[in-house]
């Protein structure tokens, strides 16, 4: 994975992202839709790198709105628990996105949810929409 702070351009795999990346760009058959609602949907791929990462997109008007990266399918383990090996490589991704912060185009963050038992990084675009 790769992030370019000054833009908010993420790569991860082969897929690169940033804040003027539109829904008509997602290749789906990499992509499954996952939900669509009005204004809103989402697609997933648990499969980047090889199952290591898990990405969702999350569009609102056709713009993407946020980046959900999680580990993938090569880290399943039970409902509501979070291993030691999936925190490592998210806190690794974690550091690659400057720990949370905010920036011109968004913000980034990480999301732990213990009694949910999940564990995932948020990238939020914000601006420079053109």
């Amino acid at each position: 994975m790769k992030f370019d702070i000054k833009n908010g351009i993420l790569e991860i795999g082969h897929f690169s992202f940033d804040s003027n990346f539109t829904e008509e760009k997602v290749e789906t058959q990499f992509f499954e839709k996952i939900f669509s609602k009005t204004n809103f949907t989402s697609y997933l791929n648990s499969n980047i790198d090889n199952g290591e990462s898990s990405v969702l997109l999350h569009f609102e008007s056709q713009k993407l709105k946020c980046i959900e990266i999680r580990a993938g399918k090569n880290y399943k383990t039970s409902p509501f628990m979070i291993e030691n090996k999936e925190r490592k490589l998210l806190d690794n991704y974690f550091q690659l996105l400057g720990r949370g912060q905010n920036y011109k185009w968004g913000s980034s963050r990480l999301v732990d949810d213990q009694k949910g038992g999940s564990l995932s990084i948020l990238v939020k675009y914000e601006s420079l929409r053109t």
